[in-house]
């Protein structure tokens, strides 16, 4: 699935972008300014994986995808940023789940 058609479902779900306060350090001084673009983003390698945040009340997700930062906002199969599998947990329980 399109990064940006997930991030768009779990926007309408009420989900929330969740910043990372180490964001700026994780990108380097150079991509630092996606940080401000992109509120979800939590880091990007140069091989293009990308990890985001998002939290909807007492949940987060972890979002983690592969492909081309550019594409966040590019929706079906023309977008070259997948998800590759998320995580989510929560703050109230022990337990959390994981799906490829």
């Amino acid at each position: 699935m399109a990064y940006a058609d997930a991030r768009k479902v779990l926007l309408t779900q009420g989900w929330v972008p969740e910043k990372d306060a180490d964001c700026k350090t994780n990108m380097g001084a150079d991509d630092s300014a996606k940080c401000d673009v992109m509120p979800e983003l939590s880091i990007y390698s140069d091989q293009g994986v990308l990890i985001t945040h998002f939290r909807h009340g007492q949940q987060q997700l972890t979002i983690s995808s592969y492909g081309m930062l550019s594409d966040w906002k590019v929706s079906g199969d023309g977008s070259r940023l997948r998800i590759t599998g998320w995580q989510t947990s929560s703050t109230t329980a022990k337990d959390s789940s994981t799906t490829p």
